[in-house]
């Protein structure tokens, strides 16, 4: 699937480069891949799950693990927002609560 690839290809970028900042793609995922009512179905469905894999390509970079969350206050509010707009997303969508939790549960477990 051509999104997995995306993801898998995005998360091996952002791990490989520690000058992009988190927080600024955190704005650039919600600005390119903003749903709006005037969105058709099938369009909205797919930037939402573009939103999802890319929310998910962050957290398994591994660049939010605990101990970098803990040392700044920047960390913990991007660990914040990024799990608000997960859990946005698991509202909108009753197909995207499986997949958000499962992004939740791996940014705890980091």
């Amino acid at each position: 699937c051509a999104r997995q690839g995306f993801a898998l290809a995005f998360t091996t970028v952002v791990a490989a480069i520690p000058c992009i900042e988190l927080d600024a793609l955190v704005k650039l995922i919600e600005e390119l891949l903003e749903v709006t009512s005037s969105m058709k179905g099938q369009e909205a469905r797919e930037g939402l799950l573009g939103r999802m894999f890319a929310y998910g390509a962050l957290v398994r970079c591994g660049r939010l693990e605990a101990k970098t969350v803990a040392a700044s206050d920047k960390g913990a509010e991007l660990a914040r927002d990024l799990t608000q707009s997960i859990l946005m997303l698991a509202d909108k969508k009753c197909f995207m609560r499986e997949p958000a939790v499962a992004i939740i549960l791996d940014l705890v477990d980091r």
